[in-house]
């Protein structure tokens, strides 16, 4: 992919994709962070797809909808990471 394409994901098609990453990606499972537009809001949201009869089905995703929502949930899971 040159550095000009935008890599598609399978989110919902009411929202229009500005940019993306794959984290991960196997036959069955899909792992990205999906920054979209839509209703007007910007958000950033990580789903995990599971590949089911050759197409992408959400199985979890987590949204962020600004930048202090994300302060707050990044302080509490760094705080317990240390524990894993």
């Amino acid at each position: 992919m040159s550095d000009t394409e935008v890599e598609r994901f399978p989110v919902d098609e009411n929202l229009k994709q500005l940019k993306g990453k794959t984290i991960y990606k196997t036959e069955k499972w899909w792992k990205a962070a999906v920054l979209t537009e839509g209703w007007g809001k910007r958000s950033l949201t990580v789903y995990l797809w599971q590949s089911k009869n050759n197409d992408w089905k959400v199985v979890q995703k987590y949204k962020i909808h600004t930048r202090d929502e994300w302060a707050k949930d990044k302080e509490i899971i760094e705080e317990l990471i240390q524990s894993l």
